[in-house]
């Protein structure tokens, strides 16, 4: 038997289900998807991208995503969805008006889950993975952020957020060292001129005109766990906020490089991660009770945090979080449709 993955042009050629890529380019983002590969396989089917395996010829197919447009003949019988991103950053993902064209829908948000259409699944990773550069609490800077410079319109994003915190922190003297990409260009905010921050070009003339650059800037990374271990501390925020069940790569990525992560996200957060494993941005009423604290950590703190992790990650609730297992949920929902 076989089965069509389809996914974006950057992981077709099976890029996605590739172990090397998943470790030198993907940041192990895509081990969850050579999982479901792995276990399809298991079951005697073989699993491709739309480019290798035609849609039309396949015995199911799994779109990861919504896509923007559904194939002339659309077989709903053999067709199911995977919801990765959230509203803010792909809203057509919850029209519901579209989701009838599937026989199932696997989601992270547990305001649609009912086990009999919508079926929980989270975003899953490698629980044993370890990408600290073992420097000690007493060598490691002290604070950073990793993320890309982009704006949204929908209410609860986050973006607006992480701006506030790199203002805060440049105008006092925070040692705040942000890493990712665009913030040394200029950002179109309001619509429909957002369109136009698709054009570096454009960003990059203006970004020079208006010198628009903060001094806390530090670059780009190939990848997040060159500098995400070097640092005692990470401003850990999802893209949106205020959803339930919601959690992504960024906190567990904190977890694998002996870094606390200081997290906004997911509404339901302390229900499926232990609080004491993490910094909960909710909690504090401003900026300077936040860095007041931080600044108070000790070692043993820190290593307290680092104790609680690692009890959290070798649990039985952390399978929730665990690659074998959601693929292993995943591929027994489609092969019992």
């Amino acid at each position: 038997m076989k089965a069509t993955y389809v996914v974006e042009k950057y992981f077709q050629s099976n890029k996605i289900f590739d172990e090397t890529l998943n470790k030198s380019k993907f940041d192990g983002r895509t081990f969850r998807h050579i999982k479901v590969k792995e276990f399809f396989k298991k079951n005697g089917i073989d699993l491709n991208t739309q480019d290798i395996y035609n849609i039309d010829k396949s015995d199911f197919v799994i779109y990861l995503d919504m896509p923007r447009k559904l194939p002339n003949k659309f077989n709903r019988n053999k067709s199911f969805l995977i919801i990765v991103e959230p509203p803010s950053v792909k809203p057509i993902n919850f029209e519901k008006k579209l989701h009838v064209y599937f026989k199932k829908v696997f989601t992270w948000d547990d305001n649609l889950v009912d086990n009999k259409f919508y079926f929980k699944i989270n975003l899953s990773f490698d629980l044993n993975s370890d990408f600290s550069k073992g420097i000690g609490f007493l060598k490691r800077k002290f604070i950073c952020m990793i993320a890309r410079n982009k704006f949204s319109e929908h209410k609860d994003e986050t973006n607006s957020v992480k701006r506030d915190v790199i203002r805060w922190s440049e105008k006092n003297n925070k040692g705040l060292d942000l890493f990712g990409y665009g913030w040394n260009r200029f950002l179109f905010k309001l619509y429909p001129l957002t369109y136009l921050n698709r054009f570096n070009f454009i960003r990059f003339r203006l970004s020079r005109k208006s010198k628009k650059f903060t001094r806390l800037y530090r670059g780009t990374l190939n990848s997040k766990f060159d500098v995400l271990g070097e640092y005692k501390f990470c401003f850990c925020f999802e893209n949106i906020t205020k959803l339930n069940g919601y959690i992504t790569e960024k906190i567990f990525d904190c977890f694998f490089s002996k870094t606390i992560p200081i997290y906004l996200g997911a509404e339901n957060i302390n229900d499926y991660i232990p609080k004491d494993t993490y910094i909960d941005f909710r909690d504090y009423k401003s900026l300077e009770d936040l860095y007041s604290y931080l600044e108070s950590l000790s070692e043993i703190d820190y290593l307290n945090y680092l104790h609680k992790t690692k009890e959290f990650l070798k649990s039985d609730d952390a399978k929730l979080f665990d690659a074998n297992y959601n693929a292993n949920l995943l591929v027994s929902q489609i092969l019992n449709s």
